[in-house]
């Protein structure tokens, strides 16, 4: 596996002043910053659009200081100027050099708009050398039971009371993000369900008050030599023209309301990827159930 440290609450960041050289137009913005290590970007399978991520060498302490800009951040500051790698900016104060920047559509953990080295391994960096959050990326091939094997001959903290009972585990990044959110959406996707449920049941019984209203016509193209297989397709093509068009007005209304979403709610609340309506919210599919490789006697509750 390939590993990487980040130093900053997952899914946050803090906030910083960006100031630009007076070359650039001198511009200063309020940012938010994360910090993470060198092969952060690798392994969540990211490659930056300009430029590259962090370097081993980068993540040392005393080293020169780097940043990787967001998509956002390099069009909206730099216009898009491919050159900007190199250049120098300055971030609460420190001078830092551009290395990078990310692509438009990247995911992240942490979206910001500035990431810096966060030097885990410097005793007075960010981490204060031993409270980074970890991720990895499983090689190809490999087990998450190969995981739990390896992590069980890491060396105990130095910092751990000698009466603490200490284990390493890992788990899916998708199970960690979603793990304090799955039990409240569930509810809210099986309070939504009864709803779908009663919803449907009116519009079945209105749909049959419908058809009653249709006996004489019904009757009479029967009597006309129509085969009870074509009347049953009017009704099923007249029933299927009207789904699609609400379900067309549903999705529409649905897409306006979580782009007003992503606006209103602050940025702790929205969810790793964004709103999004897709193939897994059409068909009401959840994210499955994550199960940490290590045994019950090792993994917490």
């Amino acid at each position: 596996m390939i590993a990487a440290a980040y130093g900053d609450q997952f899914g946050a960041g803090s906030g910083a002043n960006l100031e630009t050289p007076a070359e650039d137009g001198g511009a200063v913005r309020y940012v938010h910053s994360a910090h993470v290590s060198a092969h952060y970007f690798d392994v969540l399978g990211i490659k930056p659009v300009v430029g590259r991520g962090f370097s081993d060498d980068e993540d040392r302490a005393g080293r020169p200081k780097a940043a990787v800009l967001s998509y956002a951040l390099w069009t909206s500051l730099f216009r898009g100027d491919r050159s900007v790698v190199g250049r120098s900016l300055t971030l609460k104060g420190e001078p830092y050099t551009v290395v990078g920047v990310l692509p438009k559509n990247a995911v992240m953990p942490n979206p910001v708009d500035v990431w810096t080295p966060v030097r885990a391994s410097d005793p007075s960096g960010e981490c204060d050398g031993n409270n980074c959050g970890v991720l990895m990326r499983l090689k190809p091939g490999a087990t998450w039971e190969q995981v739990a094997a390896q992590l069980a001959h890491l060396p105990r903290p130095d910092y751990a009371s000698p009466k603490a009972h200490v284990w390493f585990y890992a788990q899916p990044l998708a199970g960690y993000a979603s793990s304090t959110m799955r039990p409240k959406i569930l509810v809210l996707m099986l309070a939504v369900s009864f709803i779908l449920v009663i919803v449907c049941a009116n519009l079945a019984g209105l749909a049959l008050v419908r058809i009653s209203r249709r006996t004489r016509e019904i009757a009479t193209r029967l009597a006309l030599g129509a085969s009870r297989a074509a009347v049953l397709r009017q009704l099923w093509m007249e029933a299927l023209l009207l789904a699609l068009l609400g379900a067309g007005a549903g999705l529409m209304l649905a897409a306006a309301i979580l782009r007003g979403l992503g606006q209103f709610l602050p940025e702790y609340m929205i969810p790793l990827g964004g709103f999004n309506i897709d193939a897994r919210v059409l068909m009401f599919r959840s994210v499955p159930r994550w199960r940490p490789a290590c045994s019950s006697e090792r993994c917490p509750r």
